[in-house]
């Protein structure tokens, strides 16, 4: 008798409140945009590339994945934050800090490392950043490893938690725009012909 009800509970919750559930559900697929906005993928996992510097030498470099994204507007300036994750996603391998930004509504992009791990090994990295802002003020907190492979643990390897500062300025002097990242101490001009890194070595 039990499992004659239960039966019969589950075909009618099958006839009643599928179909009722299926007729408030968009035809459309999840990631459709509304008529007259747009998509942009700032961090596209195995395509996008950055600037990766080794040795004094700076080369576009495909990364694997990125991860924990931020995104932030200051004074004007549109910036996003994420981890470069160069060769796998996991978090005991090589990791830049990226930044993306955009001085004229996110028409268009510049990239550039903010931070820059220590390259001592193939698990140096800089990982999980944290972003806020003040005033025209971009604080990001990372944890920066130079050769531990372990998660999260020491073992004797050096294991930071810096916070760095920079700044970003959209000014009608600079029609431009200028964006300073990394320890703010270093600036990047969007008129440059080469960009050259902002980022702090850690």
């Amino acid at each position: 008798m039990g499992r004659t009800v239960v039966g019969a509970s589950r075909m009618f919750w099958l006839t009643h409140f599928v179909p009722l559930l299926l007729a408030l559900c968009p035809n459309e697929p999840a990631h459709a945009l509304a008529p007259g906005s747009s998509r942009v993928e700032l961090f596209k996992r195995q395509n996008s590339t950055v600037p990766f510097e080794d040795k004094g030498k700076v080369t576009e470099r495909v990364v694997h994945s990125f991860r924990l994204p931020a995104l932030v507007n200051v004074d004007g300036v549109m910036v996003a934050i994420a981890d470069a994750r160069y060769d796998t996603s996991n978090d005991n391998s090589l990791i830049d800090t990226v930044v993306k930004y955009s001085v004229d509504d996110g028409e268009t992009w510049e990239t550039q490392i903010a931070i820059k791990n220590s390259r001592v090994s193939s698990a140096s990295r800089v990982v999980d950043p944290t972003v806020i802002v003040k005033g025209n003020k971009i604080y990001v907190l990372v944890g920066s490893y130079y050769s531990s492979r372990s998660y999260w643990t020491a073992h004797g390897a050096r294991v930071d938690c810096p916070v760095l500062s920079g700044e970003a300025r959209s000014q009608q002097c600079f029609p431009h725009g200028i964006v300073a990242v990394g320890t703010g101490l270093k600036v990047f001009d969007q008129r440059q012909q080469q960009p050259r890194l902002a980022g702090a070595q850690l």
